[in-house]
């Protein structure tokens, strides 16, 4: 399904996954709970998944009690819900996010914090393999700034 969901309180993009290849991920902090409730059952029915950040035991709980499935990680902070099984994992991801108010983009910013999260990552892991690889670092989308939104797709490879 394309396009978006009028939600009253938010526009919920049902179309991005068909634009970027992600759909979109909700930003559960500061959301009220009946918002966050409504959002994720929207976006879940629109998509058949639904992830969301910066979420609080709390607002899982409130999820949960709409999307039985969904599924917390305490450490990340994240709410997925999918009503397919999610495809074996190849390997391990880092997301950094970054915003500002100002007129500059902030690309730099978030590149470079995923950077140290995987160096971070090798400098623990270090001792236990040597062989890791840290490959294929890349904006997936970025909005506003002088030169305008962007969004990663596979076939840019």
């Amino acid at each position: 399904m394309s396009g978006n969901l009028q939600a009253g309180f938010a526009d919920l993009d049902t179309g991005r996954r068909e634009r970027t290849g992600f759909p979109e991920v909700v930003f559960c902090q500061g959301k009220e709970d009946a918002f966050l409730r409504d959002i994720f059952v929207r976006l879940y029915g629109a998509n058949g998944e639904v992830m969301g950040t910066r979420a609080s035991p709390a607002q899982y709980e409130a999820v949960r009690s709409v999307l039985p499935g969904a599924g917390y990680d305490a450490l990340s902070r994240l709410i997925t819900a999918r009503k397919e099984a999610a495809p074996e994992p190849q390997g391990n991801i880092a997301v950094c996010t970054a915003g500002t108010t100002g007129k500059t983009g902030v690309e730099m910013e978030a590149l470079t914090g995923v950077n140290i999260a995987l160096l971070t990552i090798y400098d623990m892991c270090k001792a236990i393999d040597k062989r890791m690889l840290i490959h294929e670092i890349h904006l997936v989308e970025k909005h506003g700034g002088k030169s305008g939104d962007f969004f990663y797709r596979e076939e840019m490879k």
